[in-house]
């Protein structure tokens, strides 16, 4: 009986993140989440130049839906970091940057995709969550940890 008293705290312990003080967590900023980030698979795209920034939005036309005024971003100082979900098969799915780590060999993304509640009333129509979030500059490879939730 006592295991069972024991196991809740214990999973509780064991989700918790690591301090935002950590040596190893980069602090973010986002910058703006959306439903159509263009990508079909999760993934994390580094953005390292104010070049690439404009390449990445003349791909990604569905970014501007609704139009999107994007705010300026310091590329001497930091990178943009984009973050998807994925394709997902109905409306109704979030996405959110939970922490980033500054790994030995790469930064290690943990980020979370919600879904809609089985209940749930959503659109029928393909998304792609996304986030986009600034870091201090990096020329580290991403590693994307994504959680799924349902």
């Amino acid at each position: 009986m006592k295991l069972f008293r024991a196991l809740p705290l214990a999973l509780l312990t064991a989700c918790q993140q690591p301090p935002a003080d950590s040596p190893d967590m980069l602090a973010f900023q986002s910058l703006g989440r959306g439903l159509h980030s263009g990508f079909n698979q999760p993934g994390a795209v580094l953005i390292r130049t104010a070049q690439d920034w404009q390449q990445q939005t003349a791909a990604r036309p569905e970014w501007q839906i609704p139009e999107q005024e994007w705010p300026a971003i310091d590329f001497g100082k930091y990178c943009a970091l984009l973050v998807s979900a994925g394709q997902r098969s109905s409306g109704g799915w979030s996405l959110q940057v939970r922490s980033i780590t500054d790994g030995p060999e790469a930064l290690i993304v943990t980020a979370e995709a919600v879904g809609p509640a089985p209940d749930a009333i959503v659109t029928m129509v393909l998304t792609s969550p996304w986030e986009l979030v600034t870091i201090p500059c990096t020329a580290k490879p991403v590693h994307l940890e994504l959680i799924v939730r349902q």
